[in-house]
């Protein structure tokens, strides 16, 4: 048998619930709020005390919601409440010490309690050992106090645990991939073991004296005598929403997860440009949110997924073989440079500039480079194993190990100039943008560098600082560069003009043109025309009008793609400019272009689908699927990046094991498992709401029915339910019987169906044993059992005032 040992039990809840919300009744009235002591109010012992049941041990009045979690002969504890534990968001903010004989309260420590399902108030987790008293707290900490005084029993609070259990003479938690046995008297570690996988939940004791561990969708059964792994075991879950939630029952192992309500996936594919065959397809869990998630280097191709939760990590995908290489924690890779080993990352944030060199399998940091201002904007330069950066007046060049291997002073007589660009480099000169803006016009320059000294080879004046942003270009062997009317040509060795010609761009002069290299030609955009020149000489070729906002896309089939913001794509030739085709899209969200097939085809991919097309024609040429990011590949192929999302239908699932250990080994059989389907009209994140109230018996409500349903533990049949009572706390059980409070007053029962009530688990009949307090005009009325377990046939509850109450309802 599974079945914990009563030595061993966790005074607190067995009930973990892993429905993902619980349907709460309405309260009004009475919300607790902080945690003052609880001020106790005497009254005299029924007579006859010994003659009947039920009677009155004690009553208090708390100035706040509280419910017995531990109880022993000398001491209860309370877990106190800022509201209703059956409120939404109740979170246990204190615990309380209490005589057991009168209900006086002994102390009282504020403490933010963990817990272990956050939609789940009496998830929390306490061990008990002697008077030491283990809690597990936010922050993930387990502090051990006395549980007579309430002060601390450890003289600092364990940090890195994951949850905490007693066992033996001592208690345990876990941590990563490590199980931890701690001495009760001072919460130190008195051995530990390791484990081949990171845990994500508590530990659970099997009555062998083994533990139950979970990691991700495996657990397994470690030996506490050598802490040798027993057996593992590799659940099969889609779409779980981790962690799974574990525990023994009798002679059984229950797990229970819930799915997530939107399940999002990025799906990448490698295809062929020619057909867009797919080579090669894989789909990850999350979704691409930017074009910035995606970074290629090489043969690999970095992609960043977004979790439900908004964590981010990297996976490193092979693109010729399409396989996973690692995954590494997500951060935000914008503007980085890409090397063979490295990825250099601008930065700006509250603790200075710079720029973060990263492992590029990894993204562990290597080193930074500090700079005085923001330099994220500007564009840097990689070749041949040294990075060129922009900052302030100078361009500093680093090698792989953060070391300045060069450095070039950009500087002029009577002029403070500060680097605006790194256009590139043309056999060892180094074409950078300067510009200063001290003056009363402001001056913008362009410079050409010696990479071998660091020293001027020439200058050039631009028109203002404004023009030294944009409006210039290094394109093959020459600089090209627009004033306010005319366009000039450059040789990148000596800064020689070879030719000039007007660009034909009407504007004001604070309205620079932005310079742009497309396939054959240098495209301008100003003021809403777009002008385009020959790469080759600089001739003007024509000028069209483009509204702001455009995108364009050269192809080599000698059309120019433009995408504008209404959504619609306009066919220019780029012999003499004229719109030869339009084509609407308001199917698609935000459209991706890509020329493909040696810039003879055009795809034009969307969310919601995409095509391939003739670029001279317009004309469909088939239909692709939906794609959120499209990338060129080395050898023409295509990386195409799908989101897709999809609702489960199964919101939960309570799985059943038995576990029979052989001489060959451990068998694993599944006795029966439960599906939820996802209520239509609740909480998407609903499921069922479910319990252990005996070994042999399951209770869970529905988010369907709103009803309270038993199943047999065994087989998983339905015995019986009840859809009069909405029951939110597990019930107690104490022999042959189950003891629950009916909860928040409800009109549409009788006042003998609520109250504190006596299950029958075989049955499901109820018998009333207290009427509901308070009196029957008072609509706020409640009453809530506590979560301990029964002693002496004591039952603990909470009722309007509050009031804490102990009632004796057997022997």
């Amino acid at each position: 048998m599974l079945n914990r040992p009563q030595s061993t039990t966790r005074h607190r809840l067995s009930h973990i619930s892993y429905g993902l919300g619980l349907t709460a009744m309405a309260v009004v009235g009475l919300t607790g709020s902080g945690c003052p002591a609880p001020t106790p109010v005497k009254h005299a012992a029924p007579a006859h005390r010994n003659e009947q049941f039920p009677w009155r041990l004690w009553s208090r009045r708390v100035d706040a919601p509280m419910l017995v979690a531990v109880t022993t002969k000398r001491r209860l504890v309370a877990v106190q409440y800022d509201r209703l534990p059956t409120e939404a968001k109740a979170k246990p903010v204190a615990l309380v010490g209490l005589a057991p004989d009168t209900g006086d309260v002994l102390w009282t420590r504020k403490l933010n309690l963990k817990l272990e399902d956050p939609q789940v108030p009496w998830s929390y987790e306490l061990a008990h050992k002697g008077r030491v008293l283990a809690v597990w707290l936010e922050g993930n900490k387990i502090l051990g106090i006395d549980i007579y005084t309430g002060q601390d029993f450890w003289d600092e609070a364990r940090p890195n645990s994951i949850g905490v259990e007693a066992l033996g003479f001592g208690f345990v938690t876990v941590w990563k991939n490590k199980v931890y046995f701690l001495k009760p008297q001072s919460g130190k570690t008195m051995h530990a073991f390791s484990v081949p996988a990171v845990l994500t939940g508590p530990a659970r004791i099997t009555p062998e004296g083994a533990l139950i561990l979970m990691a991700g969708t495996n657990f397994m059964e470690m030996n506490l005598d050598d802490g040798r792994i027993e057996w593992g075991h590799q659940l099969n879950l889609p779409d779980v929403d981790l962690p799974v939630g574990m525990k023994t029952v009798g002679d059984k192992i229950v797990l229970s997860y819930r799915t997530v309500p939107l399940v999002e996936t990025t799906q990448v594919t490698r295809a062929d440009s020619t057909n867009l065959k797919q080579r090669w397809s894989m789909v990850l869990p999350g979704r691409v949110r930017t074009h910035h998630a995606v970074v290629l280097r090489g043969n690999q191709a970095m992609v960043l997924l977004s979790g439900r939760n908004g964590e981010e990590r990297w996976a490193t995908i092979d693109t010729q073989k399409g396989t996973i290489l690692g995954w590494a924690p997500g951060r935000s890779l914008k503007a980085c440079i890409a090397s063979p080993s490295l990825l250099f990352c601008p930065y700006a944030n509250k603790s200075g500039n710079g720029v973060a060199a990263l492992d590029a399998k990894t993204l562990k940091s290597q080193w930074k480079w500090e700079t005085v201002d923001d330099i994220s904007n500007r564009q840097h330069f990689w070749y041949r194993g040294v990075l060129y950066l922009a900052q302030q007046g100078e361009v500093v060049g680093l090698d792989v190990s953060g070391k300045a291997v060069f450095r070039a002073k950009v500087v002029w007589p009577g002029a403070t100039l500060q680097v605006s660009k790194i256009l590139g480099q043309y056999k060892g000169t180094l074409v950078v943008t300067a510009a200063d803006w001290t003056k009363r016009n402001g001056i913008g320059e362009l410079w050409g560098i010696d990479m071998k000294t660091g020293a001027r080879k020439w200058r050039k004046r631009l028109h203002s600082p404004l023009y030294a942003a944009e409006s210039a270009i290094l394109a093959q062997s020459r600089v090209f560069y627009f004033d306010n009317k005319t366009i000039h040509l450059l040789r990148a060795t000596n800064g020689r003009e070879s030719d000039s010609w007007p660009h034909r761009l009407a504007g004001r002069p604070t309205d620079p043109p932005k310079a742009t290299v497309e396939g054959s030609m240098i495209g301008a955009l100003r003021s809403g025309n777009f002008a385009a020149y020959r790469l080759k000489d600089g001739r003007p070729m024509w000028v069209t009008k483009m509204p702001v906002g455009g995108r364009v896309l050269a192809t080599k089939a000698g059309v120019l793609i433009v995408r504008t913001p209404d959504r619609v794509l306009h066919a220019h030739a780029l012999k003499d400019g004229k719109e030869i085709w339009t084509m609407a899209w308001p199917e698609l969200a935000d459209p991706v272009l890509a020329a493909v097939n040696k810039h003879t085809q055009l795809f034009v991919g969307g969310r919601q689908g995409s095509v391939l097309v003739d670029p001279k024609t317009g004309k469909k040429l088939g239909p692709a699927y939906a794609v959120r990011h499209m990338l060129s590949l080395t050898g023409g192929d295509l990386l195409a990046l799908q989101v897709h999302r999809r609702i489960p239908k199964t919101a939960q699932v309570i799985i059943a094991l038995g576990v029979t250990h052989r001489r060959n080994g451990v068998k694993l059989t599944e006795l029966w498992h439960k599906e939820f389907v996802r209520a239509a009209q609740a909480d998407q994140r609903t499921g069922a709401l479910w319990q252990s109230a005996t070994p042999d018996l399951f209770l869970y409500k529905d988010a369907q029915d709103a009803c309270v349903h038993a199943l047999s533990a065994d087989d998983g049949k339905p015995r019986w339910k009840d859809c009069r009572h909405t029951a939110v706390l597990p019930a107690a059980p104490y022999r042959e019987t189950l003891y629950m409070g009916s909860g928040p007053f409800n009109p549409k029962l009788s006042g003998a169906a609520q109250g504190l009530l006596a299950i029958d688990p075989d049955q499901g009949k109820e018998t009333q044993v207290i009427k509901l307090f308070g009196r029957s005009s008072n609509a706020t009325r409640f009453t809530i059992h506590s979560p301990a377990t029964i002693h002496d046939g004591v039952v603990y509850i909470l009722t309007q005032g509050p009031r804490l109450r102990a009632i004796k309802v057997a022997k």
